[in-house]
């Protein structure tokens, strides 16, 4: 599925679902050219409200609006931690090449 980020391009498009994702309370719209878009809507001080569409749609957002299993989306999770824990040793890592190198001068 191919997210849409422009206003524009919402035209001509015809809804097929929409979720009202209440813990970021945003609405989720698939429409049926397998497209989807994130709406936010936000008061305006004269009573107008903005509309702004989201540039990137997290997984757990993708999962409520059933875009994603919730299988994939452990699985992507899981990918993520991995991919956290492997750049924090090479960070870890680094840090320690180079205090070895501080102390074994005797700086």
């Amino acid at each position: 599925m191919q997210l849409i980020t422009k206003i524009k391009q919402l035209e001509n498009r015809t809804i097929k679902s929409a979720n009202y994702i209440d813990c970021s309370e945003k609405v989720g719209l698939i429409f049926t050219d397998d497209t989807y878009t994130v709406i936010k809507g936000y008061q305006e001080y004269d009573g107008g409200i903005e509309v702004i569409l989201s540039g990137k749609v997290d997984d757990y957002l993708k999962v409520k609006m059933g875009i994603i299993s919730e299988e994939e989306y452990q699985k992507n999770e899981e990918h993520e931690e991995r991919k956290a824990k492997s750049l924090q040793k090479k960070m870890e890592l680094t840090q320690l090449k180079i205090l070895k190198q501080k102390y074994e001068k005797g700086e």
